[in-house]
């Protein structure tokens, strides 16, 4: 369109000339620059003509015209329509500091786009639409810009859309109702580096983060671990069940670390003497529907656990004791009914407590509140 818009302009100017003095050259630098800003004249007395007479006038725009944040002006020597601005005082060329504006509904900015596009050898959107802003402001360029990306031929052979397979079904622990972390997916995240103490002479030492992903809430319990052996995700699993509750049971990727612990917690499950003598026929049973990780369930810890904010304490009882984790400050901590009865602690009142995460209630339950004192080298809390 360029290039025969000029050679328009040469063949009426060759018309005035005599004949010894037309010109049947190739195109020059300047012929083609002129045609270019006379179709983009034409362009914007076809769609901004009101506005170019209303500044012809000195009349203001009106307030809903599109021009009007642009602050727009025609310029005296080509008689085009620019957009004002703030960088009068900058080094940039004219044209970028007061662009040509133009519609990006006209064929021929749609054109200008086009063979842009394709003179940056199929660039992006966004570096169409900066080269095109050197000289010209398009209204709407950046929607103009990408449709013609999304067009182009070349570029979608280029980049083509991947097929998407459909995902499956979900399994049913996903999307049955469960309490919270009744069952988990547990794996490792890691290694972190930490220091075994503060100030100088401090060795850095690797752990890693045990994470318990509840399948129901999509709720994640966070355990610090000090390496990948078996001992070690015991201790965690130990740690998680005071906090949470014991799961009926668990997802994980089958490491050695987990086919380890299984193993060692079988062992326990079959050597508990209450399961020996069918006394609690349930232990047996739990521990068979268990999947790639037995859960332990003769523990019954359901205390709390906040990083930096709990105290491993023994709970000693009339008839027995047990470790539990107790927050520590005025927050209160839970245990089973069952630990409290084993214990032989004593009632002191009865409330109704409502929470989600804490040792798997889902409603609103009633608690039994007992008073105890833990003492440590002479210092209670």
């Amino acid at each position: 369109m360029q290039r025969i818009m000029a050679y328009c302009i040469r063949f009426l100017n060759n018309c005035r000339k005599s004949p010894d003095k037309r010109n049947f050259h190739s195109l020059r630098c300047d012929e083609l620059q002129n045609s270019l800003n006379l179709l983009a004249k034409l362009s914007q007395y076809e769609c901004f003509s009101d506005e170019i007479n209303t500044i012809k006038v000195g009349k203001q725009l009106s307030k809903g015209s599109k021009l009007l944040p642009l602050t727009p002006f025609i310029h005296k020597s080509d008689g085009m329509l620019r957009a004002g601005g703030r960088l009068m005082n900058s080094e940039f060329a004219y044209d970028k500091k007061h662009p040509i504006i133009l519609s990006s509904k006209h064929p021929f900015t749609k054109s200008l786009f086009i063979n842009e596009h394709e003179r940056l050898l199929h660039s992006g959107p966004k570096q169409t639409l900066n080269s095109i802003r050197d000289k010209f402001w398009p209204i709407g360029g950046q929607n103009l810009s990408k449709q013609i990306v999304r067009q182009c031929i070349t570029c979608f052979k280029a980049y083509p859309k991947s097929i998407q397979n459909l995902l499956g079904h979900l399994p049913l622990d996903r999307v049955k109702a469960h309490p919270p972390f009744t069952v988990v997916g547990t794996d490792y995240c890691g290694p972190l580096v930490i220091k075994d103490r503060k100030g100088r002479g401090s060795k850095l030492s690797k752990c890693y983060v045990c994470l318990f992903v509840c399948f129901s809430t999509k709720a994640i319990h966070l355990e610090p671990v000090t390496d990948l052996s078996s001992e070690a995700f015991i201790l965690c699993l130990r740690r998680f069940a005071s906090r949470r509750g014991m799961p009926f049971k668990f997802y994980s990727d089958n490491g050695r670390t987990y086919c380890g612990a299984k193993s060692e917690l079988v062992e326990l499950v079959l050597m508990c003497p209450e399961v020996k003598s069918n006394k609690r026929p349930e232990l047996q049973e739990r521990s068979s529907k268990e999947q790639n990780i037995p859960s332990l369930s003769t523990a019954n810890y359901t205390s709390t656990h906040v990083f930096l904010q709990t105290l491993k304490v023994r709970l000693v009882g009339r008839d027995g004791v047990r470790e539990v984790r107790a927050l520590s400050g005025s927050q209160r901590s839970y245990v089973l009914q069952s630990t409290a009865v084993e214990l032989g602690l004593s009632s002191k009142s009865k409330e109704k407590v409502l929470h989600c995460l804490f040792g798997g209630i889902l409603a609103e339950q009633k608690h039994t509140c007992f008073e105890v004192i833990i003492e440590q080298n002479n210092y209670s809390c």
